[in-house]
């Protein structure tokens, strides 16, 4: 029972906030919508480009909180990052599509957002009903960081920059 504890702790920490870049595990391909409607990959994004997965929804104040820090990022590394800004519009806590849309509108948020409408891009990080959410994926696919909660804006740029330099390409 000891260990077993110990084991559930391990992984707690491990998921909030702590890289998972030593046991490389591979993204499952999730599929959002666009805002048009039309079903996106995740295996679609990668390739040439690693990717930055944040899920969030409107009524999150944490999320709320750091979706500024994401659409400075955006600005900064959009040509070198695909940003999957994924809303879970799966209707808890009434946010739905046209939540989210609305609330992207009113802030002036020009990152791509997608939508997920049951829940599976909790698949990517295996992590259950807890937003904001956070995974850095690798161009080949391979998940090199997750955090549980809101992501600073040092971790952000950190866990970018780590991926672009993994790439050759960080900019200073």
């Amino acid at each position: 029972m000891k260990r077993m504890i110990c084991a559930i702790c391990a992984v707690l920490l491990l998921m909030l906030g702590t890289a998972v870049a030593e046991d490389a595990t591979e993204a499952p391909d999730i599929t959002v919508l666009d805002s048009e409607g039309n079903e996106v990959a995740l295996s679609g994004m990668l390739g040439e480009k690693p990717a930055v997965i944040n899920l969030w929804a409107s009524w999150c104040p944490p999320c709320k909180a750091e979706l500024p820090d994401f659409e400075e990022a955006f600005l900064r590394y959009g040509e070198e990052v695909n940003f999957l800004m994924v809303d879970l519009a799966s209707g808890l806590n009434g946010e739905t599509v046209e939540v989210g849309k609305a609330f992207i509108e009113e802030a002036g948020y020009t990152f791509p957002v997608y939508f997920d409408r049951d829940g599976s891009t909790f698949a990517v990080g295996y992590v259950r009903d807890a937003v904001p959410v956070t995974w850095f994926i690798s161009a080949d696919g391979t998940i090199r960081a997750g955090y549980v909660g809101r992501m600073e804006k040092e971790s952000l740029t950190e866990n970018i920059e780590a991926m672009l330099e993994e790439q050759g390409g960080a900019q200073p």
